[in-house]
């Protein structure tokens, strides 16, 4: 697994990659970073090229400039650009809570190149009425700014350990990335800007959001949610997948927000049997 740092259009970006063959994108969730990914990048580069970065103004990569655009909007255009530079042509996408609405809004930014993809904790992102979302954002971020005012390696294990099942399944690297990327200049303020354009987006901005359009999702999808995740609703994953053609929902017990590091061999597994081993290209 090596990181690399490259410039689009003047931001520095950070992503990690590993393996060979069909491209898999790993989009993480708000206040994250690529390195949330570090339990899964090894397995699921056996089978695929596996591609992380950290998305615009999260982790070690820059916030760009302030501007009137929904900061989800914002991220996927510098994430296709990003793309465009790493000449990955047709791709699966697996994202992360807030990863999980970005690659859905990548889907329809490039249909023809996004050949499938998997949310994982993200279906009050897809799902949810606008205030109950308002309310899961505004939860989101009363546990996150407590890291960023105490940035200390006791506080960022609470943030997580209060939407997981079992604290031992976090790991070490994962809160020294947080510690780290916390204390940059600016991680504050952009990680406020985020939430609070993801908020004020809720508001009239439907191109910032994709629960009327997922009917139109024309590519596989694959929902995965654990039965304990504090910031979703069961209801709320079926109902989205409900929409989709060929949309597909799996719920894991004794689950919290993150089944790709609560439940790994088990995430794994739905995702090999979601993709399979496809050709590349």
């Amino acid at each position: 697994m090596r990181a690399t740092f490259i410039e689009i259009d003047g931001i520095p970006t950070r992503y990690f990659h590993a393996g060979a063959g069909f491209p898999i994108l790993l989009l993480h969730g708000v206040g994250m970073a690529a390195d949330s990914w570090v339990k899964n990048i090894p397995a699921l580069a056996e089978r695929y090229a596996v591609f992380a970065p950290d998305l615009l103004g999260s982790g070690f990569t820059g916030a760009g400039p302030a501007g009137p655009e929904a900061p989800q909007r914002a991220i996927v255009k510098h994430l296709t650009k990003l793309i465009d530079r790493l000449a990955i042509e047709r791709f699966a996408v697996v994202g992360s809570s807030l990863g999980g609405l970005i690659a859905t809004l990548l889907y329809f930014a490039m249909p023809e190149r996004v050949r499938a993809l998997a949310v994982v904790g993200s279906a009050a992102l897809l799902a949810a009425p606008p205030a109950e979302l308002r309310a899961v954002f505004e939860a989101s971020y009363r546990n996150g700014i407590r890291a960023f005012a105490d940035n200390s390696l006791a506080t960022n294990r609470q943030r997580l350990t209060n939407i997981v099942v079992d604290p031992a399944s976090l790991p070490e690297a994962v809160l020294m990335m947080q510690l780290c990327a916390y204390a940059l200049p600016g991680a504050r303020e952009a990680y406020e800007r985020r939430l609070q354009g993801l908020i004020a987006s809720l508001d009239g901005n439907p191109t910032a959001w994709v629960s009327h359009r997922l009917s139109d999702v024309h590519a596989p999808m694959l929902a995965i949610a654990g039965r304990e995740d504090p910031r979703t609703n069961p209801t709320w994953e079926a109902a989205a997948m409900a929409k989709v053609p060929h949309g597909r929902a799996v719920t894991i017990d004794g689950c919290g927000h993150f089944p790709h590091l609560e439940h790994p061999d088990a995430f794994h597994r739905l995702i090999f049997d979601f993709l399979g081993t496809p050709a590349r290209g």
